[in-house]
């Protein structure tokens, strides 16, 4: 035998439906915030960093300058 479900049961399961629903979203709003938190962290402390490719083009400069100006003072 089925029980009949009324309009108050109804409302009962869509009610704890939409609670359970604005819990998620409250989790993954803040999981969202804590990340976002993290990569602008990660973002500032890479602001001032040279890449590797920047740093070796200038290495190659500064010894070209350095066998330049070594040239120089023994001619």
């Amino acid at each position: 035998m089925k029980k009949k479900v009324t309009i108050e049961d109804l409302a009962g399961m869509v009610k704890r439906g939409f609670d359970e629903t604005m819990g998620w979203q409250k989790w993954a709003t803040g999981r969202f915030d804590a990340i976002d938190y993290k990569l602008k962290s990660i973002d500032h402390k890479l602001d001032k960093v040279v890449y590797r490719h920047e740093f070796e083009k200038l290495e190659n400069r500064v010894m070209e300058l350095e066998d330049l100006l070594a040239v120089i003072r023994k001619g």
